[in-house]
Formats: structure tokens, sequence, C-alpha cells
């Protein structure tokens, strides 16, 4: 069989019928979930209907990222751990790193680096002490001082005062070790 020579015109036209009698499921929404081992018959929607229905998410999400970048946002998503969000971290990191060397190394600004120090000297153990006992801490607070004890500067700044206190145990924790030059390394 020979192909046929069509002008462009004449393709469109084809491809469109083509597209139109096909039937696309449609584009599944949070609210019309079907599961796919089901075996449900999806929606009958136009072909046409649903191409320009993607074509409009599409610029949509293209006009976000566009809006966000001419008001010199990022669209950052630490949930997704993207690599906008490494390069944004990243480079708070370096200037922190920065920041501390000039002040500590440099300018020998070294007592309010104390606490730093203390923690720095053991990271192993502040580590494995927020993962192993932050919630033996947070209980004893609890039954010791009264079941709203991280309450006192209001409900909305419960989470803050329950971290910073637990923060300051551990930290005083460290501190303990740091006196008796108690080390743990690997």
């Amino acid at each position: 069989m020979v192909p046929q020579s069509v002008s462009a015109g004449q393709a469109v036209r084809l491809q469109w019928r083509r597209l139109s009698n096909l039937e696309l499921p449609a584009v599944p929404r949070d609210d019309d979930f079907r599961p796919a081992c089901g075996r449900v018959a999806p929606r009958r929607t136009d072909a046409g209907q649903e191409i320009l229905d993607l074509d409009r998410r599409r610029d949509r999400r293209i006009d976000r990222r566009l809006r966000s970048r001419r008001l010199g946002d990022l669209p950052l998503r630490q949930t997704h751990l993207d690599s906008a969000w490494a390069i944004f971290s990243g480079g708070w990191t370096c200037l922190l790193l920065a920041a501390f060397y000039g002040a500590i190394d440099l300018r020998r600004h070294r007592s309010w680096a104390f606490p730093l120090a203390v923690v720095g000297m053991n990271s192993i153990a502040m580590y494995c002490m927020a993962h192993l006992i932050y919630g033996f801490i947070k209980e004893s607070f609890k039954v010791h001082l009264g079941r709203h004890v991280f309450e006192t500067l209001g409900t909305a700044y419960t989470s803050i005062v329950e971290h910073a206190t637990i923060l300051l145990v551990l930290w005083l924790i460290c501190l303990w070790l740091y006196r008796r030059k108690i080390f743990l390394r690997i």
C-alpha cells in the first residue's frame, strides 16, 4: 500500500477526528478516585474537551511559576525535597557557616558560642537523645507539672514552648557530659 500525500490541514482534521472518537478516561480528582485494579469503567468525556482542560491546567501552572519568579520567590516545597529546596537550604547553610567562621575564628568572639560548642562536642549523643528520649522527657513534664505545662504562653505557642523546653533539657545533659569530659566518638 502506497501512502497518500495529505495537506497539513487535512492531517490536522484527520487527527482531530481520531482523537474525538477516542474515549479518554477523565483526569482523576481527589473526590473522584477510582482504583486501577477495580476495573471501573472510566467516565465518558469529550476527548477535545479533555485536551483543552489539560492545556488550561498546564497554562495555570506555568503562570503561577512565572508570577512567583517575577515576585522574586522560588516555589519551595520542603516535603518534596526537590532541587529548589536543596539549593535554598544549601545556600543558607553556606551563609551561616561563613558567618560563624567570621565571628568565632576571625574576630575571636567565642564566649557567646559556648552553647554551640557544648552540643558540637557531643553531637552524636544529642542526636541519639533527641530520637530516643524525646517522648520520655515530654511525658515526664506532663506527668509532673500538669497536662497543660507547655501552654504557659497560650495555645498558639504550645509547640514552640514544648520544643524549646526539651531542647534545654537535652542541652543540660550535654553540658553535664561536657564538664566531665565524656565525649561519644565513632
